[in-house]
């Protein structure tokens, strides 16, 4: 019995500490690739918060497809079912209800925000150290609205201010998403070690023609080089330096650059 007790608290705590070591950014298609803008209330004019959706490209839609989404930013807890929703009077017809992760899927907070009438959602992460997954797990064809991931820090400063804000979310510039891509993933895997110079300069040539041809307004020519990029870091996994892991964080999203330029 003393046994199996061992044995599973050895399972609990290796668990634990893979959770707590998964890097966050994880499996994002784009990074930082949505803005809330604040238009008015007490966080302030121009106050800009800075989000990512979901990497697989399925619903719920995104903001580049819907466009901007302009409401009150309303704090309503955690939603889970059966939870009871903070704010509820505030939130009205077509507002952006403000989620805190945790305790049930994000599906179920989105698809409950939806049955409350918000226009969009926002998660907002709940520990400074949680990971930021891959995160739509069940039924995401039933959401209709967009949704984004924000940080603990963010969050916090939405909760403290739950109701009279009114903001703007929308899509980031396609261009300045790759950019984030180079200046987040690329320049990091150079610091750390992983990459050399030569090995980033190439792959931050193909990004760099990609958002050249996106402003001239040239979508084949874009995803012609973001496809040259995931090929080179497909031939960098298999020549083992890089990861799978490390190779699918710079794959996720230039897939979701191309779905972008398609759509």
């Amino acid at each position: 019995m003393l046994n199996n007790i061992y044995s599973i608290l050895k399972v609990v705590l290796l668990l634990a500490l893979l959770f707590s070591l998964w890097p966050p950014g994880t499996a994002f298609a784009g990074h930082e690739s949505v803005a809330i803008t604040i238009t008015s209330g007490p966080l302030g004019f121009a106050t800009q918060f800075f989000g990512s959706e979901d990497a697989e490209g399925a619903p719920p839609p995104r903001f580049w497809q819907t466009g901007p989404v302009t409401g009150e930013l309303v704090y309503v807890g955690q939603l889970c079912d059966g939870d009871l929703v903070e704010n509820a009077a505030a939130l009205g017809p077509g507002d952006i209800a403000v989620i805190r992760r945790g305790f049930c899927f994000f599906t179920e907070k989105i698809l409950n925000a939806q049955a409350l009438g918000a226009g969009a959602a926002v998660i907002a992460n709940e520990r400074p150290d949680g990971p930021v997954i891959n995160w739509i797990a069940d039924s995401p064809e039933a959401i209709t609205i967009p949704a984004l991931f924000i940080s603990t820090a963010d969050g916090d400063a939405i909760a403290a201010s739950p109701t009279g804000n009114f903001a703007t979310i929308d899509a980031l510039p396609l261009e300045q998403v790759i950019q984030n891509l180079i200046n987040e993933e690329v320049e990091e895997l150079v610091t750390a070690g992983v990459l050399n110079q030569g090995q980033a300069n190439a792959l931050t040539a193909k990004l760099e023609a990609a958002i050249q041809k996106v402003s001239q307004g040239n979508s084949n020519a874009a995803t012609n080089q973001l496809k040259a990029f995931i090929k080179q870091v497909n031939a960098l996994i298999k020549a083992g330096v890089l990861s799978q892991a490390e190779g699918q964080l710079l794959i996720d999203p230039a897939n979701g650059f191309i779905d972008q330029l398609s759509g």
